[in-house]
């Protein structure tokens, strides 16, 4: 006899899909062996195999459920915000500017909190 999962309640009140039409991110980590699944609001849903589940914002901070601590790296990938397509570089093609500062070209400079660079310096 197989056990049917009744599905997440968090995961029924969620939008087919994203407000830009993509799909919602959904990943595994097999090492803990749990699943990481987007929700709304920068929330991620995290669920191992015991069926034991935890809620998060993507940042980090433990919401609620019986997982309290988890990957923070799986919960940045899963939820966290989209790198802007100017930053979709191969790591040798990284464009980079010796003579300011920062290091990036004048026109990245706009992405520099993205990434965590200062802006008072």
């Amino acid at each position: 006899m197989s056990v049917v999962a009744s599905p997440d309640p968090l995961l029924a009140d969620r939008p087919a899909t994203r407000e830009d039409g993509r799909p919602w991110r959904k990943y595994r980590y097999p090492l803990f062996k749990q699943t990481f699944e987007e929700l709304p609001d920068g929330r991620v849903l995290v669920v191992d195999d015991d069926g034991k589940r935890g809620l998060f914002h993507w940042n980090g901070p433990w919401i609620e459920g019986d997982i309290t601590t988890v990957n923070l790296h799986m919960l940045v990938w899963t939820g966290g915000p989209d790198t802007p397509a100017e930053f979709h570089y191969r790591w040798t093609e990284v464009p980079i500017d010796i003579n300011r500062p920062s290091g990036w070209p004048e026109e990245y400079d706009k992405f520099g909190h993205l990434i965590g660079q200062r802006t008072d310096a």
